[in-house]
Protein backbone atom coordinates (compact mmCIF):
# COMPACT_ATOMS: atom_id res chain seq x y z
CA UNK A 1 0.00 0.00 0.00
CA UNK A 2 1.53 3.27 -1.08
CA UNK A 3 1.39 6.17 1.34
CA UNK A 4 -0.50 4.25 4.01
CA UNK A 5 0.07 5.65 7.49
CA UNK A 6 -2.69 4.08 9.56
CA UNK A 7 -2.69 1.26 12.09
CA UNK A 8 -0.64 -1.79 11.02
CA UNK A 9 -3.64 -4.13 11.38
CA UNK A 10 -5.20 -2.68 8.22
CA UNK A 11 -2.03 -3.23 6.21
CA UNK A 12 -1.88 -6.80 7.53
CA UNK A 13 -5.52 -7.52 6.64
CA UNK A 14 -5.43 -6.05 3.14
CA UNK A 15 -3.88 -9.09 1.38
CA UNK A 16 -6.38 -11.41 3.09
CA UNK A 17 -9.34 -9.21 2.14
CA UNK A 18 -8.08 -8.91 -1.43
CA UNK A 19 -7.81 -12.71 -1.68
CA UNK A 20 -11.48 -12.93 -0.64
CA UNK A 21 -12.68 -10.09 -2.89
CA UNK A 22 -14.99 -12.25 -5.05
CA UNK A 23 -16.46 -14.06 -2.05
CA UNK A 24 -17.07 -10.76 -0.23
CA UNK A 25 -18.57 -9.15 -3.34
CA UNK A 26 -20.95 -12.08 -3.78
CA UNK A 27 -21.99 -11.92 -0.13
CA UNK A 28 -22.69 -8.18 -0.35
CA UNK A 29 -24.67 -8.68 -3.59
CA UNK A 30 -26.80 -11.41 -1.97
CA UNK A 31 -27.47 -9.30 1.11
CA UNK A 32 -28.30 -6.25 -0.99
CA UNK A 33 -30.73 -8.29 -3.13
CA UNK A 34 -32.74 -9.16 -0.01
CA UNK A 35 -33.37 -5.53 0.89
CA UNK A 36 -35.62 -2.98 -0.78
CA UNK A 37 -33.57 -0.23 -2.36
CA UNK A 38 -34.52 3.44 -2.32
CA UNK A 39 -35.12 4.77 -5.78
CA UNK A 40 -32.77 7.69 -5.22
CA UNK A 41 -30.24 8.59 -2.54
CA UNK A 42 -26.64 9.62 -2.06
CA UNK A 43 -23.97 9.16 0.57
CA UNK A 44 -21.11 11.55 1.27
CA UNK A 45 -17.88 9.68 1.89
CA UNK A 46 -14.79 11.00 3.65
CA UNK A 47 -11.40 9.48 2.83
CA UNK A 48 -8.73 10.21 5.45
CA UNK A 49 -6.02 8.28 3.63
CA UNK A 50 -6.06 5.38 6.06
CA UNK A 51 -9.79 5.05 6.65
CA UNK A 52 -12.94 5.73 4.67
CA UNK A 53 -16.28 6.52 6.27
CA UNK A 54 -19.80 7.42 5.20
CA UNK A 55 -20.48 10.76 6.87
CA UNK A 56 -23.87 11.83 5.53
CA UNK A 57 -26.78 10.09 3.82
CA UNK A 58 -29.20 12.12 1.71
CA UNK A 59 -32.66 10.77 0.91
CA UNK A 60 -33.38 13.39 -1.76
CA UNK A 61 -30.12 14.88 -2.98
CA UNK A 62 -30.30 17.58 -5.63
CA UNK A 63 -29.92 16.82 -9.30
CA UNK A 64 -33.26 16.37 -11.04
CA UNK A 65 -33.27 20.08 -11.89
CA UNK A 66 -30.04 19.51 -13.85
CA UNK A 67 -31.60 16.94 -16.18
CA UNK A 68 -32.45 18.35 -19.61
CA UNK A 69 -36.11 18.64 -20.60
CA UNK A 70 -35.69 15.87 -23.21
CA UNK A 71 -34.11 13.49 -20.72
CA UNK A 72 -36.71 14.24 -18.02
CA UNK A 73 -39.29 12.42 -20.14
CA UNK A 74 -37.13 9.29 -20.25
CA UNK A 75 -36.18 9.56 -16.59
CA UNK A 76 -39.86 10.00 -15.66
CA UNK A 77 -40.70 6.81 -17.54
CA UNK A 78 -38.02 4.89 -15.62
CA UNK A 79 -39.14 6.31 -12.26
CA UNK A 80 -42.79 5.52 -12.95
CA UNK A 81 -41.91 2.02 -14.12
CA UNK A 82 -39.94 1.40 -10.91
CA UNK A 83 -42.77 2.71 -8.72
CA UNK A 84 -45.35 0.58 -10.55
CA UNK A 85 -43.20 -2.53 -10.15
CA UNK A 86 -42.26 -1.96 -6.51
CA UNK A 87 -45.51 -0.40 -5.27
CA UNK A 88 -48.29 -1.34 -7.72
CA UNK A 89 -51.17 0.06 -5.64
CA UNK A 90 -49.68 3.42 -4.72
CA UNK A 91 -51.73 6.51 -5.52
CA UNK A 92 -50.13 9.18 -3.36
CA UNK A 93 -46.43 9.95 -3.08
CA UNK A 94 -45.06 12.28 -0.43
CA UNK A 95 -41.52 13.61 -0.69
CA UNK A 96 -40.16 14.39 2.77
CA UNK A 97 -37.18 16.60 1.92
CA UNK A 98 -34.29 17.79 3.97
CA UNK A 99 -35.69 20.77 5.80
CA UNK A 100 -32.50 22.51 6.88
CA UNK A 101 -31.88 24.17 3.52
CA UNK A 102 -33.14 27.21 1.68
CA UNK A 103 -30.91 26.45 -1.30
CA UNK A 104 -32.89 27.50 -4.39
CA UNK A 105 -31.32 24.72 -6.47
CA UNK A 106 -32.45 22.09 -3.96
CA UNK A 107 -35.98 23.50 -3.89
CA UNK A 108 -36.02 23.56 -7.72
CA UNK A 109 -34.87 19.93 -7.65
CA UNK A 110 -37.86 19.02 -5.46
CA UNK A 111 -40.27 20.80 -7.78
CA UNK A 112 -38.90 18.99 -10.83
CA UNK A 113 -39.05 15.64 -9.03
CA UNK A 114 -42.65 16.35 -8.02
CA UNK A 115 -43.53 17.24 -11.62
CA UNK A 116 -41.89 14.08 -12.96
CA UNK A 117 -43.77 11.86 -10.52
CA UNK A 118 -47.08 13.67 -11.04
CA UNK A 119 -46.80 13.00 -14.78
CA UNK A 120 -47.66 9.39 -13.95
CA UNK A 121 -51.00 10.37 -12.48
CA UNK A 122 -49.93 10.19 -8.85
CA UNK A 123 -50.94 12.69 -6.22
CA UNK A 124 -47.57 14.11 -5.15
CA UNK A 125 -46.98 16.29 -2.12
CA UNK A 126 -43.72 17.78 -0.90
CA UNK A 127 -42.92 19.14 2.50
CA UNK A 128 -41.99 18.94 6.09
CA UNK A 129 -42.92 21.18 9.02
CA UNK A 130 -39.76 23.26 8.49
CA UNK A 131 -39.93 23.44 4.69
CA UNK A 132 -43.37 24.58 3.64
CA UNK A 133 -44.91 26.87 1.10
CA UNK A 134 -43.37 25.37 -2.04
CA UNK A 135 -45.04 26.76 -5.15
CA UNK A 136 -47.49 24.53 -6.98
Amino acid sequence: MTGYSGPPILAELTPHLESKREELSSWFAEERARLPMPFYASVDIRDAGWKVAAVDANAYPAGFNNVSENQRIHLSEHLLSWISAEHPNVEWLHIWPESHTRNKGYVENLLVLRQMLASGGFRVTVGSPKLSGLPE
